[in-house]
């Protein structure tokens, strides 16, 4: 009995019960979100928390009234204890999901740095240090020629290269070859930027629209925004 009343109430329609996790599912399938999906399925889960609590307070004021039973007011403090944690974990999801809903709903164009500034590939390692990263501050440049984007030289790949080397070395002896993996729509999500720099292991992404620069989104570009909207 104990098993059965554990199983039926672990089918309650309210995240992170399975009841809800099932839930989740249904509404992801339906509207292609997850997050959004995991966001309104814990909405749920803290109703069903509130109406536990909320129950369990009306039996113990029974039970204290003497209308009902003194084991009443045992089982009454058991659903506020229930209702309680359903309502703070279901809580704790939807805030987690809430950051990620906001990068969703924001395009790289609303978060990229528009003043894009790029590197000569004959230009030594050094001149691009000097110049460039430790005047501008920034953590990479894409490499152009004559329009053309040749590749992405990072912090990481001049720390790679040993400092004597730095003024004999180019520019395109140590960027990473141009390729489709850090270039990015100006419509995409920032969700979405972040997910392909994780995957490449990129610091930024080169911005393009009809085939030119328009911007760069970077990771300290994605930091700042979060900061902003923190609240």
């Amino acid at each position: 009995m104990v098993n059965m009343q554990l199983g039926l109430f672990n089918l309650i329609p309210g995240f992170p019960l399975d009841g809800g996790r099932i839930l989740r599912a249904g509404l992801w399938a339906r509207n292609k979100d997850f997050d959004r999906a995991t966001s309104q399925a814990a909405l749920l889960g803290m109703g069903f928390g509130v109406a536990l609590g909320l129950t369990g307070a009306v039996l113990m004021a029974g039970a204290w009234s003497g209308v009902l039973g003194q084991y009443v007011a045992k089982n009454g403090g058991w659903l506020i204890f229930i209702g309680a944690f359903l309502f703070s974990a279901a809580l704790a999801s939807r805030r987690q999901v809430a950051p990620r809903m906001l990068l969703a709903s924001v395009t790289v164009r609303q978060v990229m740095v528009h003043r894009v500034v790029t590197l000569l590939p004959d230009m030594s390692v050094q001149d691009a240090v000097d110049q460039y990263f430790v005047a501008l501050g920034l953590g990479g440049f894409p490499v152009c020629e004559e329009g053309q984007v040749l590749g992405v030289v990072t912090v990481r790949d001049v720390q790679a290269l040993p400092t004597a080397l730095w003024p004999w070395r180019r520019i395109r002896e140590i960027m990473r070859p141009a390729s489709p993996a850090f270039c990015i729509s100006p419509d995409w999500s920032i969700m979405q930027a972040m997910d392909r720099m994780a995957q490449g292991g990129w610091d930024l992404l080169v911005v393009l629209e009809n085939d030119e620069i328009v911007g760069l989104i970077t990771q300290s570009a994605i930091t700042h925004f979060l900061q902003l909207h923190k609240a």
